[in-house]
C-alpha cells in the first residue's frame, strides 16, 4: 500500500515538473518574461484601424510590449459623447511615456500586421503617464478614405487633362505658340551672333571687354590717380583760358 502511495506521489511530481516546464516554454516562445516589471497604460483612439490583442507595442522600432485588450469606450470630444476605441497595453516599467507622447497604429509593411508604435515618448517637462494612466492616441488614416481621395485626385487630374486638350486643340492657340517659338529661336540666333560678334572683339561692348588696350588705358588712369588725387581737382588750362575770357567781356561790357 505504502509502495503504491509512493508511486503517485512520483507520478504527480513527474506531472507537475512536466506542467511548469511546459508553461515555461509556451511562455518563452510567447516572448513574454513573467518576473518582468510592467505597467499599464490606456490609450484611446476613436478608430483602432484593425489593431487586435497581443499586438506588440513598439517605441522607435523597438518592442517594449504588448497590446492586452481592445474594447470600445464613451469618448468626449468637445462636450458631445462619442464612441471610441481603448487599448490596453502592457509596457515596459523602465519606460517612461509622458502625456505629449505621440502614439499610432501602424503597420508592418504594405498589408501586415497592426501594432501601436510610439513614436516619441514624450518630453520630461511634461506629466509621466503612470500606471493605469490614459494616454490619447493618434486616430489612423482608414483605407476607405485614402482610396477616396485617390479617386478625388484622378477625377481632377482628368478634368485638368481635359481642359489642357481644349487649349492646344485649338487653332489659334497653336498658331500664337509657334509665332512664340519661332520669335524665341530668332532671338537666341541674335543672342549668338551678338555673343559671337563680341568674342570676336567686334563692336563698342566687344572692344570694352576683350581690347586690352582699353583695359591698359583705364588701369593707367587709375594708377596715376592713386598716385596724383589732386588731378582731379584741378582745371584743365583751357577751362582757366575760357573762364578768364568770359570773366573779361563781362567786365567790359558792363563799363562800357
Amino acid at each position: 500500500m505504502k509502495e503504491q502511495i509512493g508511486l503517485e506521489i512520483k507520478v504527480g511530481l513527474m506531472a507537475l515538473i512536466g506542467l511548469i516546464v511546459l508553461a515555461i516554454l509556451v511562455f518563452s516562445i510567447g516572448d513574454y518574461n513573467f518576473f518582468q516589471k510592467r505597467k499599464q497604460i490606456n490609450l484611446v483612439f476613436n478608430y483602432a484601424g484593425g489593431v487586435e490583442e497581443s499586438a506588440p507595442v513598439r517605441l522607435a522600432g523597438v518592442k517594449i510590449g504588448e497590446v492586452h485588450s481592445v474594447a470600445l469606450v464613451p469618448v468626449y470630444d468637445q462636450m458631445e459623447q462619442k464612441t471610441g476605441v481603448q487599448v490596453r497595453v502592457w509596457l515596459d516599467r523602465s519606460i517612461d511615456i509622458y502625456e505629449n507622447a505621440d502614439v499610432y497604429v501602424n503597420t508592418l509593411g504594405l498589408l501586415g500586421e497592426k501594432y501601436i508604435e510610439i513614436l516619441t515618448p514624450g518630453t520630461t517637462d511634461q506629466p509621466l503617464v503612470k500606471h493605469g494612466g490614459i494616454l490619447r492616441g493618434h486616430d489612423p488614416v482608414p483605407i476607405e478614405k485614402i482610396t477616396q481621395s485617390t479617386h478625388e485626385i484622378v477625377g481632377d487630374l482628368r478634368t485638368l487633362l481635359g481642359g489642357l486638350n481644349d487649349v492646344v486643340g485649338d487653332e489659334e492657340f497653336r498658331e500664337s505658340l509657334k509665332t512664340t517659338v519661332y520669335h524665341f529661336e530668332t532671338t537666341a540666333d541674335n543672342l549668338r551672333d551678338a555673343t559671337s560678334k563680341m568674342r570676336a572683339g567686334e563692336g563698342s561692348l566687344g572692344n570694352f571687354v576683350y581690347n586690352d588696350s582699353l583695359y591698359n588705358e583705364l588701369d593707367g588712369f587709375a594708377r596715376e590717380i592713386r598716385k596724383n588725387p589732386w588731378k582731379l581737382l584741378k582745371k584743365p588750362k583751357t577751362d582757366e583760358k575760357e573762364a578768364e575770357q568770359k570773366g573779361g567781356d563781362s567786365n567790359r561790357g558792363f563799363l562800357n
